[in-house]
């Protein structure tokens, strides 16, 4: 969509610190008068991040999503399949430590139902509009479960919400 490359405006927020992980009510405020799009970069901001993504401070994630609503802004969190390990045979590898560069990522994508469950929770139980999708499965014998995963995934979100992808 045309119209919507030139008029979304994104501002991105990260930390892997837990005092500046969630935006202030001000600092939204402010994002709004240059962006209508919150992307929180982080991986910490989920309790287990391979294994669950549930926010590790509910009550403040839920605040920024408030306020960014009230704000007019919609929010994309940071919700990589890849790296995604639960129902995997890799899942006793998984990472629970604040350190995202120690994670270990995944290819086949055998556990996407189990990973569609979690971003169904992002979605619709913690008000999110959108999902950023860091890298997809790096393996050719993934493609249709990438794509199965792309739709599903599309449908979710619906027309309004928001996919980002980086590949």
């Amino acid at each position: 969509d045309w119209d919507a490359s030139i008029n979304n405006r994104v501002i991105m927020h990260g930390s892997s610190m837990d005092e500046f992980m969630f935006p202030s009510d001000g600092d939204i405020y402010v994002f709004k008068k240059y962006a209508n799009i919150l992307y929180m970069h982080t991986e910490i901001v989920w309790e287990n991040w391979q294994l669950s993504l549930v926010p590790r401070n509910l009550k403040e994630y839920l605040r920024v999503m408030r306020t960014a609503h009230e704000c007019g802004m919609k929010v994309v969190v940071y919700a990589t399949p890849k790296m995604f390990l639960k129902g995997m045979s890799l899942e006793s590898r998984a990472q629970t430590e604040q350190n995202p560069n120690a994670g270990t990522g995944q290819f086949s994508g055998s556990n996407e139902d189990v990973y569609l469950k979690q971003a169904t929770r992002i979605i619709k139980e913690f008000e999110t509009d959108g999902l950023y999708f860091d890298e997809m499965y790096c393996n050719r014998k993934a493609l249709a479960t990438q794509y199965h995963l792309c739709r599903t995934a599309r449908e979710l979100v619906g027309e309004k919400g928001l996919l980002f992808y980086h590949s």
